[in-house]
């Protein structure tokens, strides 16, 4: 065979694989052994061809390791990594069979009505987290309803909560009382999302207390007592997690000697502190869960037939 026919077969097989995908730049290009055994010729006339090729830059010859696909001399976007999360949302949905100009469109049926959240629980600091959170980051309107306290459920807590859910679009509340809040939602057919707290800010906390004890400054004296009997104790083996009333902080500073302090949005809220994450990197309070199941719930409630994918 010619050594020009050598050329333009191997010019003609790279074309086709890289147009099927089977080769991208930066892959291996067939060996020399079995191009030389497809054509029946020797292997000198098919390094030849590639030397030709990578003259034309459609291969670089990288000596004893073998012949790669080039990578072609373009401008590479540069994005920020929202824009690469933006990027990424509109790759899915061309892959969904959703034209991109409809997409708009789409999302703002689902967000085309504010949707109001009960919220319910029993200490101003954990309401006050995950409220806060839901107004701010979703843009749900939230009411509070906050009960007696953790363990007990009352006939006026029954009440309040069926009130709060029976004029809200869903509720939201913690694994303390979740099965006293799934009961009384089940009346009025209301989604129950149950948070739970962000894992990297458990992580986060860990690590501040193998550095140091930790004081946590709170504002409601129930919020004081759940830590004391449900939390402290997951982080022992850590370090000495202790919890203060902002309260008694304010008359005794020495509370918070030899040891880091964090605040809860309800503890700085009470003195009209700026609201600020305690954290080098902020962190939200609700976990990638929690926060997966608020939104799907949000266009459950929402969700019309004609938003399906086409």
């Amino acid at each position: 065979m010619p050594q020009h026919d050598v050329q333009e077969y191997l010019r003609r097989r790279l074309i086709a694989d890289q147009h099927l995908g089977r080769l991208k730049p930066g892959d291996r290009a067939p060996s020399l052994r079995v191009v030389a055994a497809e054509l029946g010729v020797g292997i000198r006339a098919v390094s030849r061809a590639y030397a030709q090729l990578a003259r034309e830059g459609m291969v670089r010859i990288r000596g004893r390791s073998g012949v790669y696909i080039a990578s072609p001399a373009s401008v590479e976007p540069q994005l920020s990594e929202p824009q690469i999360w933006y990027a990424s949302i509109l790759t899915e949905a061309w892959q969904r069979r959703i034209s991109l100009p409809q997409l708009p469109e789409l999302l703002q049926q689902f967000v085309s009505r504010r949707l109001r959240s009960a919220c319910v629980e029993s200490t101003d600091d954990h309401m006050i987290a995950f409220c806060a959170e839901l107004d701010e980051d979703f843009g749900v309107e939230t009411v509070s309803v906050k009960l007696s306290q953790d363990g007990q459920f009352g006939p006026d807590d029954a009440r309040r909560v069926e009130e709060a859910v029976a004029d809200t679009d869903f509720v939201v509340t913690t694994a303390f009382h979740a099965a006293d809040v799934r009961a009384a939602a089940q009346t009025y057919q209301k989604p129950v999302v149950v948070v739970s707290v962000n894992e990297a800010l458990v992580h986060a906390l860990q690590d501040k207390l193998e550095q140091r004890p930790i004081v946590m400054v709170a504002a409601d004296r129930a919020f004081v007592e759940r830590v004391d009997r449900y939390l402290a104790g997951a982080f022992s083996q850590h370090g000495q997690l202790r919890v203060a009333l902002i309260d008694d902080v304010l008359t005794d500073p020495t509370l918070l000697e030899e040891a880091t302090p964090i605040f809860t949005r309800a503890a700085l809220r009470q003195v009209s502190a700026p609201e600020y994450h305690q954290l080098a990197e902020p962190i939200p309070f609700l976990s990638l869960a929690a926060a997966r199941e608020v939104t799907q719930t949000m266009i459950a409630v929402q969700a019309e037939p004609a938003l399906q994918p086409a």
